[in-house]
Formats: C-alpha cells, sequence, structure tokens
C-alpha cells in the first residue's frame, strides 16, 4: 500500500522545524516510553519521527541501539497516515504486512499499536508505539490511554521548540549587549580623553541608550539618582520617564528589602561590576507586584577622580525563560511521580488495586479487579463499586469511607465482594491518602481476599458449638448412668438395671475417649509429634482387622477385592485408623447403602486403596473443603455428629506417609474416597 500521504512534503517540513532529527536522547521522552511499556506490560515502546527516507528513534525502550529504521519497513510509517490509533493485534494475519521483514523475519514482531504525535497545525510527524512479540488484545480504553501519552510528547515536543528558541533569542541577545558594553565602553574612553567632544559624545551616548534593544539605565552618584533609562529599562521597571531625576529608592519603591539597593552601594564604593543572571525581582507593574527574572550587569562609571561617579545598568528580561525552564521541569516531576504511581498499581500483585479521586470516586482498577468482577474497569468506576459490595456490609462500609474521606485518615474495613459467578467472597480493603501541599491528591487502595480466613474463624466459631454439644450429650449420659449406680450399688439382690446402667457409662466414656482422640491427634499433628513406626504388612491383614467391627454387627456386607497379596510400608496402627474412619464414613454417611466396597490396587509408583458405598453422594461444591479441619458434611437436610476432624487426621496421616488422598463423588451415584501408600521393596 502506498504509505506517503498527499502533504508529505509539508509533514517533513514541519517535522524539521522542531530540530529534532537526529538528536541524542532525552530524559523526558525516555519517561514517557518507559511510561507506556509498564502500562500496557509490553517489552518494547518507542517514540519514532517519520522523515522522508528513515525513521528516527527518539526513545528507545527493548530495542538495544537501535536509533532508524527504513521508513519503507517501519510500521510507523502506517501509523501516521490517519489520526486514530493504528492497531495489529495479531500482525502475520494482516494482508499489508503478509512480506514486512519486522513480521515475518527473525524478530517476530505480532502486536503494534501506534498513537500519530499530531501537531499543533495538524500533522503527523510520528508515532508512539507499543510492540510484543506476542499477539494481545487492545482495547478502546487502552487505544486512549495512549492517545493521552501521545499527547504528553507532542507537548514535550513543542516545550522543547519553546526552550531552543528562548535560548536562541537569549544568545543573540547576549551578543547584543556584548556588542553594546564593547562600544559603550569604548565612548567612556573616549569621552575621558577628548575633553572637547564631551557634548557630541555625551549625545550620541545617550541616543545610543535609549535605541538599544538591551534595558539600559544610569544611576549617578551614590544617591543612585536615575540619570537616563531607555523604553526598555523603563518596561520592566513598569515606570514611565517621570521617574528621571529621582533617587532609585523612590522611584522604585517596592525595592525596599531586596538586595539590589545594597549591592548597587556595594559597586559604587568598590568601583567593582556586579553580574546578577536569573535574579529574582519583585516589580510594581500596572499597579500589581509581578515576578520579574532578569539577566544584569551593574558597571561602575570612574570620573576624573579615579572615583566612581555613576552606574551604568544594563539588563534583560528572562522571565519567559525561566518560567519555560520550570514548566518543564514540573512536567517532569509529574511525569515522574506518575511513572512510580502506575509502577505499583500494576505491579503484578495478586490484590485488587484501585485508586480513587479526592473526594472519593474511583477512577482506576487493575486487571486482577476486572478479572475478579468478571467486567472492565469503566463499569465499576466514579461510584459504581457501590454495586458489587454486599448490601449488608455497604452501610458500615460508607461510614469508614466516609470517615477516611472527611479526616485523610487510612482507610480499613471488610466487606464481601460480588465475583462474576454471582457469589459473595469476603475482601479486607485498605487505602491511604497521596497527599500534596496539605491536600490531598489521590487515595492508592487494595482489596485482599480473606474469605479463606474468614470462613477458618466460622469453622472454629462453630467446631466450639459441635464440641460442646458433642461432649455434653455423652456426658449427661455418663452422669446419669453413674447417678443411678450409686443408688443402685448396695442393693441386695442387685438390681437388675446394673448392668444397664454400667453399658450405657461405658458407652459414655468410650465416645468421649473418641472425642478426646481426635483433638488430641490434631494438637500432635499441629505441633509435629506425630512419629511413624512403619513396617511391612500385607494389604489382606490391613483389610481384616479394619472391616472386623462392621461385619461383625452384621447389617453391613464388606465387598474386598483386588490385589490383597501386595505389601506395603507404612505405620500399621495409624493407616488401620484411616481406613476405620472411611468405612465408619460410609456406614454413617451412606446408611442405606448396605454393601461396601473395599479394593486394593497394586500400580508402578504405588498402592491405592479405594472405599467405595451406593449412597447418596457429596455435592461438588462441598468436595474441595472435605480434608479441611473442622469441617462436616451436612446435606439434604440431615446433620451429623462428630467434630469434623476424621478425614483432617487421615489426610494428614497419608500426607506423612507421602501419599495422596481424595474422593471421588456425584449426587445420585454414591461416593469413593481413595488413598495411596508405598509398597514395601525386597529388602524391607
Amino acid at each position: 500500500m502506498n504509505i506517503i500521504p498527499d502533504n508529505d512534503v509539508e509533514r517533513i517540513a514541519a517535522l524539521r522545524r522542531y530540530q529534532i532529527l537526529d538528536t541524542p536522547p532525552e530524559g523526558s521522552f525516555n519517561n514517557v516510553a518507559a511510561l507506556a511499556a509498564r502500562i500496557f506490560n509490553v517489552p518494547i515502546s518507542l517514540i519514532s519521527l517519520v522523515d522522508e527516507q528513515q525513521v528516527f528513534f527518539k526513545a528507545n525502550i527493548g530495542m538495544g541501539n537501535a536509533k532508524v529504521t527504513p521508513r519503507g519497513v517501519s510500521l510507523c510509517s502506517l501509523a501516521v497516515l490517519k489520526s486514530e490509533v493504528t492497531v495489529f493485534e495479531n500482525a502475520p494475519n494482516e494482508p499489508c504486512l503478509l512480506t514486512n521483514p519486522n513480521v515475518a523475519g527473525s524478530f517476530g514482531l505480532k502486536f503494534y499499536a501506534g498513537a500519530p504525535l499530531t501537531t499543533h497545525d495538524g500533522f503527523r510527524i510520528g508515532t508512539l508505539c507499543v510492540i510484543d512479540k506476542l499477539p494481545r488484545k487492545f482495547s478502546k480504553h487502552d487505544e486512549g490511554v495512549l492517545e493521552g501519552l501521545a499527547k504528553i510528547v507532542i507537548d514535550e515536543i513543542e516545550l522543547r521548540l519553546s526552550a531552543i528558541t528562548e535560548r536562541d533569542k537569549q544568545q543573540h541577545a547576549n551578543e547584543e549587549l556584548t556588542a553594546s558594553n564593547e562600544e559603550l565602553l569604548s565612548s567612556q574612553e573616549y569621552l575621558v580623553e577628548v575633553n572637547d567632544s564631551l557634548a557630541a559624545s555625551e549625545y550620541r551616548f545617550r541616543s545610543l541608550i535609549d535605541q538599544s534593544p538591551v534595558a539600559i539605565a544610569t544611576l549617578k552618584g551614590r544617591e543612585l539618582v536615575i540619570d537616563c533609562a531607555n523604553a526598555a529599562v523603563l518596561r520592566i521597571w513598569g515606570k514611565d520617564e517621570s521617574v528621571l531625576g529621582k533617587p532609585l529608592h523612590i522611584a522604585l519603591p517596592e525595592l525596599e528589602g531586596q538586595p539590589f539597593l545594597q549591592i548597587l552601594d556595594d559597586v559604587f564604593i568598590s568601583g567593582k561590576p556586579f553580574y546578577g543572571n536569573e535574579a529574582f525581582v519583585s516589580l510594581a507593574q500596572n499597579g500589581m507586584l509581578m515576578d520579574v527574572y532578569v539577566n544584569f550587569v551593574y558597571h561602575p562609571i570612574i570620573g576624573k577622580n579615579g572615583q566612581t561617579s555613576d552606574i551604568m545598568v544594563v539588563a534583560n528580561d528572562v522571565t519567559e525563560q525561566v518560567a519555560s525552564r520550570l514548566i518543564v521541569k514540573k512536567k517532569n516531576e509529574e511525569l515522574s511521580v506518575l511513572a512510580e504511581q502506575l509502577s505499583y498499581v500494576n505491579n503484578a500483585i495478586p490484590q485488587q488495586v484501585w485508586t480513587a479521586t479526592p473526594d472519593g470516586l474511583l477512577d482506576f482498577l487493575n486487571v486482577q479487579g476486572e478479572e475478579y468482577f468478571g467486567k472492565p474497569a469503566v463499569d465499576l468506576i466514579g461510584d459504581k463499586w457501590l454495586e458489587v459490595v454486599h448490601p449488608d456490609d455497604l452501610e458500615a462500609a460508607g461510614k469508614a469511607w466516609s470517615y477516611s474521606l472527611t479526616t485523610g485518615e487510612p482507610y480499613q474495613t471488610e466487606f464481601r465482594l460480588r465475583t462474576e459467578n454471582g457469589d459473595y467472597l469476603w475482601h479486607l480493603a485498605r487505602a491511604k491518602a497521596y497527599i500534596e501541599g496539605g491536600k490531598i491528591i489521590k487515595w492508592f487502595g487494595t482489596n485482599t481476599n480473606i474469605d479463606g480466613h474468614k470462613r477458618l474463624e466460622q469453622h472454629k466459631d462453630d467446631f466450639i458449638g459441635i464440641a460442646s454439644h458433642e461432649l455434653k450429650t455423652p456426658i449427661t449420659s455418663l452422669k446419669t448412668a453413674l447417678q443411678l449406680l450409686d443408688r443402685v450399688k448396695d442393693q441386695q439382690p442387685p438390681s437388675p438395671l446394673l448392668p444397664k446402667m454400667i453399658d450405657q457409662a461405658n458407652r459414655g466414656a468410650k465416645k468421649i475417649s473418641g472425642l478426646v482422640d481426635d483433638l488430641l491427634s490434631v494438637s500432635r499433628m499441629k505441633e509435629g509429634q506425630v512419629h511413624l513406626n512403619k513396617s511391612t504388612f500385607s494389604v489382606q491383614d490391613l483389610f481384616s482387622d479394619s472391616c472386623e467391627h462392621i461385619v461383625s454387627e452384621g447389617e453391613y456386607k464388606v465387598l474386598i477385592e483386588g490385589d490383597t497379596d501386595a505389601r506395603v510400608f507404612a505405620d500399621a496402627h495409624l493407616i488401620e485408623q484411616v481406613l476405620i474412619n472411611l468405612l465408619n464414613n460410609a456406614v454413617k454417611y451412606a446408611p442405606d447403602s448396605k454393601t461396601i466396597w473395599l479394593k486394593a490396587k497394586q500400580e508402578a509408583d504405588g498402592l491405592t486403596i479405594y472405599v467405595t458405598d451406593n449412597g447418596a453422594g457429596i455435592p461438588a461444591s462441598k468436595v474441595p473443603h472435605l480434608f479441611d479441619r473442622y469441617y462436616r458434611v451436612d446435606h439434604s437436610g440431615k446433620q451429623y455428629s462428630g467434630l469434623g476432624l476424621g478425614l483432617y487426621i487421615s489426610s494428614e496421616i497419608i500426607k506423612r506417609h507421602g501419599g495422596e488422598i481424595g474422593v471421588n463423588s456425584e449426587l445420585g451415584m454414591g461416593s469413593t474416597f481413595w488413598f495411596t501408600l508405598p509398597l514395601a521393596s525386597a529388602t524391607q
């Protein structure tokens, strides 16, 4: 396609007037390019200027030492053809780029987005572009951000041109000032040597002062009476010719308290000139005190007696030059602060990172936040974020936020936020104000997912209630049995209730002992005090010992199959505890499943044991939590006794053996719990 626009001659002329082609790197442009690379998380960012034959890189992030590239192969040559952002999300699929060496060659360009650098008079002289070697999406929001950064670049180019122009003006003025000084000194020497032509020389001297483009005045005597002052110096002073013949301190009373009157007196006494560079002076202009910056010389004029008779003041107003430099400096400082803030915002942390305006309206949300809520940040900015807060948490969150906005104190609260699936998860929200000059400029905050922590706290609270209930029942039963035993212990003949009470007391004691054993097991595991006494034993023996209590009752049937001749190397007592717990759970949670299947399967890396029932199954939402501490499976309107520790203890035992434990379940299709163990070696 044709990459030469109709106005290319005018466009190149507009580019070259900025005097920026083939110039060294500059910090302000490098900062913008680096900022673009950080914002869009790409390896390459360039500020390109498209000349007649070549594309010059004013800023280069990620392309090594490259400075120029031929115009015919640069994608920036395409980007300057239109005013909108040019985006190739997957460059190899673009027909116009099929043979482009940057795309088809070893460089492997896959993604390109370039915003044109448009001058104030409408010429597109180059681009700010971001490049990646991987395809990627680029939203309208991203295009807007890139366009904003491109405007900053063109502002920097305009400021740079202003500084160059001002520098040239200053250099020309200084050259004129030097020439004028040389001529004035020559005139002064001529006046000393030729007394008979004093009148003519004085006239010529005053004419030179009046017509000089540089501000010049002469101050007579130590009283500093204004003897002559040209239009340029009167313009700087903000006065007219009525000040002639007046002492300087009366003509310019605003100089009182400023250092200039004292400097002039020192020059008069010492006879030595004084040079000021970009000196700040406050002068009354048009009835208002104005801040003015000047370069000036106070030069003593020596009389016939060898003493100072007058002082010549030569000055140049450099206020605009200083103001331009200060603007550039402030802009660079703002860019540095912005780069630091955005670097923090785009840091690859798991938290949702956001910023808000001083009045509390959300204006930025990072990628993690967009992924959590399942919507772009633009749908959450302003006060729209309130829509994803749980209705029950809105009041407390709003009060905390209002307090922080009023006082500037850090913000911290806990609330539930809705996921893209409609679930609400607990988050800890924190924010801190960025304050400058005593004013809040921006709020920086994070939302940290604490749902697991909150759930664990709830499990602990539930566990305390469950443990209290579970212990209370057998203790009450044991206490009742002991009271009755105490009443009938001395009866003769012995009461027929005696065996029943003893049996009831034994069951209560056994129940309490089991609950306490579970609690002690959890405590020992948490403190790392469980020691494995490993030995070699057969799977057949393990199955027989573990099933005996179920088979002996006659209500349930256990079918054993698989590689029961296999031998494992493990702690037989603890593995039996695991298997008994799984068998008891099959009876407990699937009471209608009168058959339980127990299977051993030998594999290359160990042995897997399966316990299967054909009960109601377990909901998929509960499966991930089955092996959590204190978790109890209560579903289908049924509640089961126990502390919720059995599967957790079993899981810890298997993990300490280097094995795995898990469950396969489907509602209405039963459940299969399984765990793996290491096989015994030939020498064990």
